[in-house]
């Protein structure tokens, strides 16, 4: 276990309007000249209008009490019990209310990746990183946001327990954690959304929880690039990725109740929690690799060929780094055939976690990464269990024609020597193909010039106008 301990910076005094998130110059909270924002929200704009069960009324200076506090269980070190502790101790609706200095929180579990919480105007000092957590157990009053200093540089992925002390604060009705002290546990997985009707979503009760609402449309677009839909709930964004729904579409919507700017709004984590109803347009990936775009592709550039498709199949290659911002995986139609098997990128940011074998359905564009057939991928997800193909052996010097059958699937090739090493530590070999890092990334070693290689499994990849296989981990290397 991993035992910090920080120092947050105070950012602000008794009294002072101060809020969580920033929404431009929307400025429904209540906020004056003095007022210090915390959030990523820039799109500008007034939100106005209903939407909200949360009546905060009253004056800048009066405590709102919610006359309907539930008598429920409030265990030590849960959410639920620092939730109806700040909901007995009342809010300010424009300003800042210190409920308790010394809290803490047991076991809870990180429900969102990590968001911007704050960031100043010049200079780094203050500035916080957030993430909502929730009681392993879920429910209603079970979750929270919580800030660190960005100093600490934290870095929790959705799925791992911590416990947290700290200070348990209300900005403008918004139930907020100040961390001061962090233990991180084990990573497991991200907690599951609790399914409830449109029409409930805006309640207090399920403030800072992982929800989805179903088939739902957009009643209304907002200024700053959010929207209104079904139910009443606005659909905004804290995290890393650009928010855009279509107004003709049904949506399943995953995200986390967020109290701001005196209504509900609703935060999807990332695009994979925007699911329209429908679907896109139905191909293969047999369908993608064969065709004329990528078998006949010569440009030296990227190249989209198709939004918006449904492909599925099954993982061949676990998650790898692609860049600091995406994940890519290998899947395959199931089958050992030519032109089965293509690479997939998708955005760190929706923490997939796939295992070879897993069955999964893929939205997304076909592009072609100089030359390199690749899904980008919108949203993807496990549909089952199945069985991935076992590795295809093809022969040495194939020609490219020949080769660019087998890109984006898991070969092997055997009875190769190495006949040199780059610059960037790719091993040059006498069957054809280069072997790269294009999976094992810095965990990669290329085997020396002189070494004979019984075998070497990998995919089959398209870079520098040469091609490539990648092994999956050291042992797909067998020398002599």
């Amino acid at each position: 276990m991993i035992l910090r301990h920080f120092f947050v910076t105070a950012l602000i005094t008794v009294g002072l309007p101060f809020t969580v998130v920033a929404c431009g110059d929307d400025d429904g909270g209540g906020n004056d000249d003095t007022d210090t924002t915390v959030g990523t929200d820039t799109g500008g704009g007034a939100d106005t209008g209903g939407g909200t069960n949360q009546d905060t009324g009253g004056t800048e200076d009066t405590l709102y009490m919610n006359p309907d506090v539930p008598d429920i269980p409030t265990p030590a070190g849960s959410v639920v019990a620092l939730q109806i502790e700040a909901e007995k101790n009342g809010c300010l609706p424009a300003g800042f209310v210190d409920v308790n200095p010394a809290v803490s929180l047991t076991g809870v579990v990180v429900a969102s990746p990590k968001y911007d919480a704050f960031t100043p105007d010049t200079g780094d000092e203050g500035a916080l990183d957030g993430y909502y957590v929730q009681d392993a157990a879920g429910g209603p009053w079970a979750g929270i946001n919580v800030v660190f200093n960005r100093a600490d540089a934290t870095n929790f992925l959705p799925g791992t327990v911590l416990d947290l002390q700290g200070e348990l604060e209300e900005f403008f009705c918004f139930t907020q954690l100040k961390v001061t002290n962090v233990v991180e546990g084990a990573a497991g997985a991200a907690p599951a959304p609790r399914e409830i009707a449109a029409s409930e979503a805006p309640q207090e009760e399920n403030e800072s929880t992982l929800i989805t609402i179903k088939g739902v449309t957009v009643e209304e677009e907002l200024p700053g690039g959010r929207y209104r839909v079904t139910g009443g709930i606005i659909v905004d964004h804290d995290f890393d990725f650009f928010l855009s729904m279509d107004a003709t579409k049904t949506y399943d919507i995953t995200g986390i109740v967020k109290w701001a700017f005196d209504e509900w709004r609703l935060m999807p984590r990332s695009e994979g929690d925007l699911v329209p109803q429908g679907g896109g347009t139905e191909t293969t990936i047999t369908g993608i690799q064969s065709g004329t775009d990528s078998v006949g592709c010569t440009a030296s550039e990227i190249g989209n060929f198709g939004q918006d498709l449904d492909v599925t199949g099954v993982i061949t290659v676990p998650k790898f780094r692609v860049t600091d911002s995406l994940d890519g995986y290998y899947v395959s139609d199931g089958t050992q055939d030519p032109y089965s098997g293509i690479a997939v990128a998708i955005g760190s940011n929706q923490a997939t976690n796939f295992a070879v074998g897993d069955m999964v359905s893929i939205n997304g564009g076909h592009i072609e990464f100089y030359c390199m057939s690749q899904l980008s991928a919108d949203r993807m997800s496990s549909t089952g269990a199945g069985t991935a193909p076992e590795p295809v052996a093809i022969d040495n010097n194939l020609s490219d024609a020949d080769l660019e059958q087998w890109e984006g699937v898991v070969v092997t090739l055997s009875n190769l020597n190495v006949t040199g090493v780059t610059d960037f530590g790719e091993a040059e070999t006498d069957a054809g193909v280069m072997i790269d890092n294009g999976i094992m990334d810095d965990a990669f070693t290329a085997p020396a010039m002189g070494t004979s290689i019984v075998s070497v499994t990998g995919a089959i990849r398209y870079s520098f106008s040469s091609y490539r296989i990648s092994p999956r981990t050291a042992a797909d290397i067998v020398t002599e």
